[in-house]
């Protein structure tokens, strides 16, 4: 108990200890000469990649400048490979020669003759302590596992918001390698342009107990985690507290397991009292913010019902809050060569429920609009094809504040807006919607775009040169391998074709999903298989 209490009397950023370093280590203009500089007046949102290229020029190539960055004080302690070097690099320093984001760099000598590095002083640490601050557009816990991803295998991630404006988020890594690589480099940065700033920092914690995978918490070691808490554990805010105990849940490792209830820095971490204290879901409390939401997300998914959704999707909800309840969600970024005409968005987007209408902008060729017949579906969309990239281009799916795409006025059918806005009706759907089985079994094959593509709907008398024929002005398939029918309601054969790109697989899907080959229409979607066995 006594080490979960140190850490929480720690104070972010810079709340393991090194704040305490630099303000001990104060500039003293009267040092003697030493090959290590304290650097002072940083950007708070700068990184260390950037202080190194600053003073790049003072170093012998190929060498890498050991330093120790905190970035709540602004200062930094480099050590160059000699006295001259760091001399030199003072002069230019001292001259207002050296600057980072317009801001001109304040050096002294320090008394330190060389300097551990954050890689070496926290070498066993593998827990992130990870602020967003700035915030301009909301922060998903799958937005940082995205972010922190490209560094190594991220195992769990908890979040809660500390304030209005702060985000805050513990991520686990693998191995301590892989968390000091995220936190060098992603440290200062913006998610997006000029917002959104990232702030990392090493944690004291060594594990993080996570008991549900929703839009707060997430195992991604374990997936068979319960995807919400039970309803007599339902807490307030983001994170919400178990009414036994005040850790939040699925957020704390072994330190805090024993930290008693009375306790009120229980209810933080680092430092950081929880604004969520004593919403721990008693009878009487008032819904959070999060459960108003969603007041009936654990019988409702729009007008689906909870039995129609796979249990692996039931998150969605959560993780990818349409709060207003819209069906229809807009699409940016579309190469306008490619995605030039309703059906091919349609072909598309139908794959995530039933599509009803589609509008592409006259004025903004690469931006689109896409009403479903049910706000789960335009969730589902937005989920699996959000940050996209094909054709070089990154598609960004967001929802609506409509909920309908108007259709032109009558008598338009030959302006340019009729050719860019079309309804759809029930016979052109993947899926009819209304049988709740027939639904679930459809859904349970919805995934991410990839190489791999499902056709179904074939004769049984078709071959593989037919396939690839009927394919070739838009892709070439590495390999084909046909499904048999199985099961009592399977009557057409089936077949898994893999591309040679995303692209091919775009191409397909949009322009030959519910083309004729032979005398059935081909019913193409991406797939979840490799080489069917």
């Amino acid at each position: 108990m006594q080490a979960g209490k140190r850490a929480l009397e720690a104070g972010p950023p810079g709340g393991d200890g090194s704040e305490m370093m630099a303000k001990r280590h104060q500039p003293d203009m009267d040092a003697p000469p030493s090959k290590v500089l304290l650097i002072r007046n940083l950007p708070r949102n700068i990184n260390e990649s950037e202080i190194k290229q600053a003073l790049q020029p003072w170093t012998q190539p190929g060498i890498d400048l050991r330093m120790f960055h905190n970035p709540s004080t602004g200062q930094a302690f480099v050590e160059f490979p000699d006295e001259g070097a760091s001399t030199h690099a003072l002069s230019y320093i001292r001259q207002g020669h050296v600057a980072v984001r317009g801001v001109r760099f304040v050096g002294c000598y320090s008394t330190k003759q060389q300097v551990v590095t954050n890689q070496e002083r926290h070498k066993d640490c593998r827990v992130l302590l990870v602020y967003v601050t700035n915030i301009a557009y909301p922060v998903e816990l799958e937005v940082i596992h995205t972010i922190f991803s490209k560094y190594g295998f991220v195992e769990k991630i908890v979040s809660f918001q500390k304030a209005p404006r702060t985000y805050q988020a513990l991520v686990q890594f693998s191995a301590p390698n892989e968390a000091m690589g995220a936190m060098v480099t992603l440290n200062g940065r913006n998610i997006y342009d000029g917002c959104n700033t990232l702030q990392v920092q090493p944690s004291k914690l060594s594990e993080l107990s996570v008991r549900v995978n929703n839009s707060r918490s997430r195992d991604y070691t374990n997936p068979n985690l319960p995807t919400d808490e039970p309803p007599d554990e339902r807490g307030g805010g983001i994170m919400g507290q178990s009414p036994n105990r005040s850790v939040p849940n699925g957020s704390l490792g072994s330190n805090f397991t024993n930290t008693p209830t009375s306790d009120p820095s229980s209810m933080s971490h680092h430092g950081h009292p929880s604004q969520y204290q004593g919403q721990g879901g008693h009878p009487g409390m008032p819904m959070s913010p999060f459960q108003q939401q969603f007041p009936n997300q654990s019988d409702q998914f729009g007008r689906l019902s909870l039995s129609a959704i796979p249990n692996e999707l039931r998150f969605l909800k959560q993780e990818n809050p349409n709060t207003q309840g819209t069906p229809v969600i807009m699409i940016y970024h579309l190469d306008p060569s490619n995605l030039n005409h309703p059906d091919k968005l349609f072909n598309l987007f139908s794959q995530f429920g039933v599509v009803e209408r589609v509008k592409i902008f006259r004025d903004k060729p690469d931006t689109a609009m896409i009403q479903f017949s049910d706000q789960f579906y335009a969730t589902l969309a937005q989920h699996h094809l959000h940050n996209v990239t094909v054709w070089n281009k990154t598609l960004q799916i967001t929802f609506s504040r409509n909920f309908e795409v108007r259709l032109p006025p009558a008598g338009a059918e030959t302006t340019e807006d009729m050719q860019r806005t079309k309804a759809y009706s029930q016979k052109e759907q993947r899926c009819s919607g209304g049988d709740e089985q027939e639904m679930q079994k459809y859904l349970k094959n919805v995934c991410k775009p990839s190489n791999w593509l499902f056709i179904g709907n074939l004769e049984d008398h078709i071959q593989e040169d037919d396939i690839r024929m009927h394919l070739s002005p838009f892709g070439h398939p590495k390999t084909v391998q046909f499904k048999r029918p199985q099961g009592p309601t399977a009557r057409h054969m089936m077949a898994v074709v893999e591309m040679n790109s995303l692209e091919e697989s775009f191409s397909i899907v949009m322009n030959c999903h519910n083309t004729r080959l032979k005398e059935r229409s081909m019913k193409i979607s991406f797939s979840k298989q490799g080489m069917v066995q």
